[in-house]
């Protein structure tokens, strides 16, 4: 369904590795398609159906994004003050 969206937008696929999911979007290691401001992470990125992957894939394309968006790497660490 996502993948079909990005694909009427034009977004570049790929064939999916995952059983199952015959097509996944062209993703770069940060996680943009080559659509300028589409970003795409998990199974439809062709990372693997395991929830925890893929939500960690999910929290680093959200990192990266947040990233670009200021201008500089965004970290934000909760820190204990004593």
């Amino acid at each position: 369904m996502f993948v079909d969206l990005a694909e009427t937008m034009g977004a570049a696929t790929k064939p999916g590795t995952e059983p199952r999911i015959k097509t996944v979007l062209e993703v770069d290691a940060a996680g943009r398609t080559n659509i300028e401001g589409v970003w795409a992470a998990g199974t439809c990125a062709g990372v693997s159906m395991h929830t925890i992957i893929t939500a960690g894939d999910g929290a680093k394309v959200a990192i990266n994004l947040i990233s670009e968006l200021n201008g500089e790497r965004y970290v934000d660490h909760d820190v204990l003050k004593s």
